[in-house]
């Protein structure tokens, strides 16, 4: 697990969740046997950074800025089939990163 480029993050629409608890690696693993059950396969690499990274990068202020001590957790969408992992995203009630940095940012 790497720490994340954001901005390569929000161009390439990384899948990401929000807001992890325990122990990343845990969740990680939860998600790649999921993944692996429903068909759609594995990430190729797995990529984190806290909320106030991103309030930094993007400029997020008040009610729009993530809790500082937020773990999110990220990976590309490469080789994977995008129709089954967006009803997986919808399913885990997980994001698109471009969508989290637009929609907050529309708010202001």
């Amino acid at each position: 697990m790497k720490k994340v480029n954001l901005q390569v993050a929000y161009d390439k629409w990384y899948y990401t969740i929000v807001g992890v608890g325990g122990d990343p690696q845990e969740w990680m693993d939860g998600y790649e046997k999921l993944m692996a059950e429903e068909g759609i396969g594995t990430p190729s690499c797995w990529y984190y950074c806290k909320g106030s990274d991103i309030n930094r990068k993007f400029s997020l202020k008040g009610e729009n800025k993530f809790k500082s001590d937020w773990l999110f957790l990220f990976f590309p969408l490469d080789g994977l089939p995008l129709s089954r992992l967006a009803v997986y995203k919808i399913a885990m009630h997980d994001h698109w990163f471009t969508d989290i940095i637009n929609n907050r940012a529309c708010r202001e």
